[in-house]
């Protein structure tokens, strides 16, 4: 909370009783903003903070002998202690609700949405009890003086990223060919539509300006990398996304779609498996996109690598300017390289050897990557 100047976070302070408490720097005792009643069963404490740092919305799931319910609940950090009730929505006994939680970074409004989670169906050795057909909450928008607005949208979007005051996405996610993303305004207006890889997510540029996506529906299992412009609604094909990408548990993957800090640059890895796999063998392959001139530019060319896995991976933007940074696994670990997409110039600063356990094989994350912050230095 830069403002306050502190911190605001929740404690477990006995059975099933819950606190959100508000600790400002230099003061001796935190301020208790909101507890749960003593007694109550509570299954989930979840809280966000607004972009200004003035509400905190709160969403508490409570459990019963014959239902079972999931509240919201605003707190101004003005007024601690003075938890005001917004919404509620009540379940069977056999399901529980949780409230996905999307502050506007541009103003104090909250979109919001119950969905349920866990049987509700017959108890195991409860035949006698029918099945429960719960049906689900619309989205909603509680604006900035906390009136709550029922959105005429499609209540099975599982996700949401807002876009601009008066703009904002969801996504719906199944399975191949039906998953997509919608704009809508906010009065809950069908603004766009636009096809999306199943189970991937849309990532906005810093700047609003942009939305990066990947979309397989015109050549299925080849990925495509998508750049949407938000003002105008053209849509650009920027790129090709990975064939296959998997993951050392084995798990399909995407490319890492990254935007640089300014939203100038979108960089991407690619993976394609090679001739032969029978060895294990992959190569991988980094793009990057320039906003202004529309062209995409190949960093890396067809890596090899002797890891099956992972033959590039964690690409880091320093905080200011085009410089983009990243690891190549090499023979004996991964070489960190730095390559500056202004002057064209390419850096490879040192090897950082690999840990290896019996189960996984391990490399550097980004938390061990860190840049200061005006990019003069980068620590590993």
């Amino acid at each position: 909370l830069p403002a306050y100047k502190g911190v605001v976070y929740g404690v477990a302070e006995a059975t099933n009783t819950y606190a959100l408490y508000l600790a400002i720097t230099d003061e001796e005792d935190p301020v208790q903003l909101m507890r749960t009643r003593q007694g109550e069963q509570v299954a989930s404490f979840r809280y966000t903070l607004s972009a200004d740092g003035s509400r905190v919305a709160v969403c508490v799931t409570f459990m019963g002998d014959s239902a079972n319910r999931v509240s919201l609940y605003l707190v101004a950090l003005a007024l601690p202690g003075e938890a005001q009730w917004i919404d509620e929505v009540t379940t069977d006994a056999r399901a529980l609700a949780t409230m996905t939680l999307l502050w506007s970074p541009h103003a104090n409004e909250l979109l919001y949405h119950a969905w349920f989670y866990g049987s509700t169906g017959p108890l195991p050795g409860d035949p006698d009890i029918p099945t429960v057909v719960t049906e689900t909450p619309p989205w909603m928008l509680l604006t900035e003086n906390s009136v709550r607005r029922t959105l005429s949208i499609n209540p099975s979007y599982s996700e949401g990223i807002w876009l601009a005051a008066d703009r904002f996405l969801l996504v719906f996610k199944q399975d191949y060919p039906e998953s997509r993303f919608d704009i809508f305004d906010t009065s809950g207006r069908l603004l766009d539509t636009h096809t999306l890889m199943a189970w991937s997510q849309p990532i906005p540029a810093p700047d609003g300006k942009q939305l990066a996506f990947l979309d397989d529906t015109a050549l299925p299992a080849v990925k495509q990398v998508h750049v949407l412009e938000l003002n105008t609604g053209e849509v650009r094909v920027v790129g090709p996304g990975s064939s296959t990408i998997i993951n050392r548990l084995g798990i399909t993957m995407d490319s890492d779609l990254r935007w640089s800090p300014d939203g100038s640059w979108l960089a991407w890895n690619r993976a394609l498996d090679d001739d032969d796999w029978s060895d294990g063998f992959k190569v991988g392959e980094l793009y990057a996109y320039e906003v202004a001139t529309t062209e995409t530019r190949l960093i890396t060319e067809a890596l090899g690598t002797s890891d099956p896995y992972h033959p590039l991976s964690q690409l880091t933007w320093l905080p200011k300017g085009n410089v983009l940074n990243y690891l190549v696994r090499a023979d004996n670990g991964f070489n960190f390289t730095i390559n500056d997409l202004a002057s064209e110039s390419t850096l490879v600063v040192g090897v950082m050897t690999e840990f290896t356990c019996p189960l996984l094989r391990a490399w550097p994350t980004n938390e061990e990557v860190l840049w200061n912050s005006c990019g003069a230095g980068v620590y590993l």
